[in-house]
């Protein structure tokens, strides 16, 4: 008989059942490791929470935070000498752009009341109503942020007429992509991943079903602020809410004049054009959808059938066809 076999029978011979006695001492124990993991977790939360709001008093106290961070990850995480992680950190200091400084300002925001909704389930759809409003005040700030911060890509050389100004843009390019470990804009990178997160230890505390990022629109408003508003019964707080991110989203396009992941810069209205006349059904059918499989049947249906009048030349229309008329068929009939 083969060694492994003999040791499995006699394993088997062996085995006992665990007494009563020693059941609940195991779950006693296990009870007390989780106590004690959910208290580092609330003490990490709180700690945490309370830095990141003195820091958000200004855009040069972000920054601060954030240098200090960043050295802190560098030297724990990367294993870098402590000289070496503050020379590193020294060094992006008086370079990087105040667009990028501002980003991070709206990128810690975004942490703090996402962190609030994992410490506090309960407050998770006012937090998120929070995060929509950020991005009303990402979008206020546009000035302050362009194009490059917003669109998470650096501006085409072209937009520049004057080559020193060209050479400035592309070196500050460079050190905010450095300072960020090669993503270039805070406002698409994801918070939990960031050193603010990393050196506080709240990295694995995202919400779940939560946004990637503060430009996530549809993770925050559909996956979290729509569906939960319905799930609630909340309808017409739940449209209005999808409608205001429809409105948010055409905005950017407008003030910007540049479709998302394009090339182009400036006046382009062409961008806008197909933004109302592509981009535009398509959210609105995402929206109905949500609500029409969240109970909302009647208005959304009829909201849809709109939707299907009112573009008929979209690439998607045949297929949005198919879709409503599948879900408006009962069951029975569709099996025949």
């Amino acid at each position: 008989m083969r060694p492994y076999i003999i040791l499995l029978i006699i394993s088997l011979a062996h085995a006992a059942p665990l007494t009563e006695e020693e059941r609940t001492t195991l779950l006693s124990k296990i009870d007390a490791l989780e106590s004690k993991a959910l208290n580092s977790n609330e003490m990490s939360q709180r700690t945490a929470i309370s830095r990141f709001m003195r820091a958000l008093d200004s855009d040069k106290a972000t920054f601060e935070l954030f240098l200090e961070c960043r050295e802190k990850v560098l030297f724990e995480e990367e294993k870098r000498r402590e000289k070496d992680a503050r020379d590193a950190t020294r060094g992006i200091k008086d370079s990087v752009s105040r667009e990028f400084k501002r980003a991070l300002r709206h990128q810690l925001y975004w942490l703090t009341y996402s962190l609030e909704a994992k410490r506090n389930p309960d407050t998770r759809l006012d937090q998120a109503a929070k995060l929509a409003r950020l991005m009303h005040t990402i979008y206020a700030d546009i000035d302050d942020l362009n194009y490059e911060m917003v669109f998470n890509k650096t501006l085409p050389s072209y937009s520049f007429n004057d080559p020193e100004k060209r050479q400035e843009r592309s070196t500050q390019s460079r050190d905010d992509r450095s300072a960020l470990g090669g993503s270039y804009s805070p406002l698409h990178q994801n918070p939990f991943q960031s050193v603010f997160a990393k050196a506080f230890d709240i990295d694995h505390m995202k919400p779940d079903s939560w946004p990637q990022n503060p430009m996530d629109y549809n993770g925050l408003y559909l996956n979290v602020i729509v569906k939960e508003l319905a799930e609630g019964g909340r309808y017409d707080d739940a449209r209005k809410y999808w409608t205001d991110r429809i409105k948010l989203e055409a905005a950017f396009y407008k003030e910007l004049g540049i479709e998302p992941g394009s090339n182009n810069y400036g006046d382009t209205p062409a961008s806008l054009d197909k933004f109302q006349s592509f981009t535009l059904p398509e959210l609105i059918w995402a929206g109905e959808q949500a609500l029409f499989d969240a109970g909302d049947k009647r208005e959304a249906a009829i909201n849809l059938y709109k939707t299907l009048e009112k573009y008929q030349g979209h690439p998607k229309y045949l297929s949005w066809v198919e879709q409503l008329k599948k879900q408006l068929t009962p069951p029975e009939e569709a099996e025949q």
